[in-house]
């Protein structure tokens, strides 16, 4: 049986085709479990793909997920058992497809799902077919909608939660399922795999969601009391659980503080994106991490431009009376020798407080990428780099013999920078120089050939790094970095 839908009308992503495809292929026993009556938002990505799948498959199904590039990710403050989220980028549209895969039908309440509801065989042994999707037949999807509701929105601790409105697309869902499925046929269904709930009771629920709140509640006492034996924790737990989660909620959103974000479970990195002027790493590093920032914990860092610490903000006006001091030195001795050796280690103190700098901006970014965040750089210091985001002290101390300052700034400098070890990813934007010249006309033409000279004559096969021709247009590169970090993470 075939159920009308919009898939002769609606492209379906070529990653969702490949996946059904797959599933179909390998005899995974799946449906794809609820709001189908908005399934073509799901075949082009807006939606999540809620995919129920028989225990015994398990295995064969993530083994497909795993071959098209998807990765799991984890929410560390609020996971739920038998509930997995995995992700694949779709190169065609830049999306990410979010599948939340379902071992059990976990349902209830957002702040809590606290209810298990056992209709997990009776969904997969009745599919029928949607264009690609397997669905489950309109009569068990309209019991498990009718249940969800009623948990979500038809009990006093709702009400006081302020979660009791009961929004206008479930309305429209209700109205597509119940002019589907027969009304014999659903009786006989909900008594063969819900034998605990009462016909009348669930009659009662679905007809009181259109009322007001406290009539709702009235009509499904009854209903939500037969489905006690489904619950995850007791009812005074879970009203307690979702009156704190509800709290945390809200002190969130005033103080405000960020919602915490989900996260790949391999863990966090660090991406580096590197080249010289006119290379676009700047919006690069900006698109990537606001993509990437829609599902996942994203933090961005320049290792370029560090933030300055309190101990460069506090020597900076010291190095500028020492440079005017250097000024007037020569000015009343007219020795350059000894403006010159005035300045450089003037310099050479700032480039040690600049190393210093991005040793604590990399120490944070790695602390949180520790802890799972993604975290983007625009521009990274890199042992092979000699001029640019490298040390400087020994390039700027006067020539002759260096003094005890002097090895002692150029120590320190070294040790900052050995202490940035390689990032878990690294992409190189390369650009023909002359390219980077136009790009670039507030810079010197020949300081910014310099720098490309240097980036050029790196062999980034060796360090390990993935090299971009970023002398393209800006959404070619784009999309050739964001398909090449998402196969990296």
């Amino acid at each position: 049986m075939v159920v009308p839908g919009g898939a002769a009308h609606v492209s379906t992503l070529p990653l969702v085709r490949a996946l059904t495809d797959a599933l179909e292929a390998e005899r995974v026993s799946y449906c794809h479990w609820k709001s189908n009556a908005m399934l073509d938002r799901s075949r082009t990505g807006a939606n999540d793909l809620d995919l129920l799948i028989r225990r015994s498959d398990i295995d064969a199904f993530s083994r497909i997920l795993h071959a098209l590039g998807f990765k799991q990710a984890t929410n560390p403050s609020r996971s739920l058992p038998a509930i997995h989220d995995y992700y694949g980028h779709e190169p065609s549209s830049d999306r990410l497809v979010h599948v939340h895969a379902h071992y059990q039908l976990i349902v209830g309440d957002d702040l809590t799902k606290n209810y298990r509801i056992p209709l997990e065989a009776a969904f997969l042994d009745r599919t029928i077919r949607d264009g690609e999707f397997r669905i489950p037949i309109p009569e068990l999807e309209l019991i498990l909608l009718v249940i969800r509701l009623t948990l979500k929105h038809s009990t006093w601790d709702a009400v006081l939660v302020r979660r009791a409105r009961v929004p206008t697309s479930a309305f429209d869902e209700l109205a597509f399922l119940r002019s589907r499925v027969d009304e014999h046929s659903l009786g006989l269904l909900l008594a063969e795999h819900l034998p605990f709930v009462e016909r009348e009771s669930f009659d009662a629920a679905m007809a009181s969601l259109g009322s007001s709140a406290a009539a709702r509640v009235r009509a499904s006492r009854p209903l939500v009391a037969q489905l006690a034996a489904c619950a995850r924790r007791s009812r005074a737990a879970d009203v307690r659980l979702k009156f704190w989660r509800r709290g945390v909620a809200t002190a969130r959103a005033r103080l405000p503080l960020d919602e915490p974000r989900k996260q790949l479970a391999g863990g966090g990195a660090i991406v580096a994106l590197v080249g010289a002027d006119g290379a676009g790493k700047s919006t690069c590093v900006d698109a990537l991490s606001s993509w990437l920032a829609q599902d996942f914990a994203v933090a961005k860092v320049h290792l370029g431009r560090p933030p300055r610490s309190g101990l460069t903000l506090a020597v900076d006006p010291f190095l500028k009376l020492v440079l005017g001091l250097a000024a007037l030195r020569r000015g009343a001795t007219g020795s350059a020798k000894a403006d010159s050796s005035l300045r450089s280690r003037a310099y050479a103190a700032y480039a040690v407080a600049t190393a210093r700098d991005r040793y604590l901006a990399y120490r944070r970014a790695r602390r949180l990428s520790g802890e799972g965040t993604l975290v983007i750089s625009d521009r990274f210091p890199l042992p092979q780099l000699s001029f640019m985001d490298a040390p400087q002290v020994d390039r700027l101390r006067p020539r002759g013999d260096a003094s005890r300052l002097d090895r002692r700034l150029a120590s320190r400098e070294k040790r900052y920078y050995r202490a940035l070890t390689t990032p878990d990813v690294l992409v190189v934007l390369r650009v023909d120089p002359e390219i980077a010249v136009a790009r670039k006309p507030e810079e010197a033409p020949d300081f910014v050939r310099g720098r490309w000279r240097e980036i050029w004559e790196i062999d980034w096969t060796a360090v390990p790094a993935h090299v971009v021709d970023a002398g393209r247009s800006m959404p070619e590169v784009l999309s050739e970095v964001k398909a090449l970090v998402w196969s990296q993470l």
